[in-house]
């Protein structure tokens, strides 16, 4: 509803982030650098958790998808 919330949010998708890495260690370990090249941010009112190969090109269609 308002910037703050938005910051909660990005706030929880880092922890959320932190604990699937943590998990993936001991049973997909193969995954981690996945993780490790996570993207989160916050634009607008959005808090975004990216997780891909290509993060950068992922990210790129949000903006695009959002800004048009």
């Amino acid at each position: 509803k308002d910037s703050n919330d938005t910051v909660t949010a990005e706030n929880s998708l880092r922890d959320h982030l932190e604990y699937r890495t943590s998990l993936y260690k001991t049973y997909a370990p193969e995954q981690v650098p996945k993780l490790d090249k996570a993207a989160v941010f916050s634009y607008e009112n959005f808090a975004v958790l990216i997780i891909s190969d290509n993060p950068s090109d992922v990210k790129a269609a949000f903006m695009n998808a959002v800004n048009n």
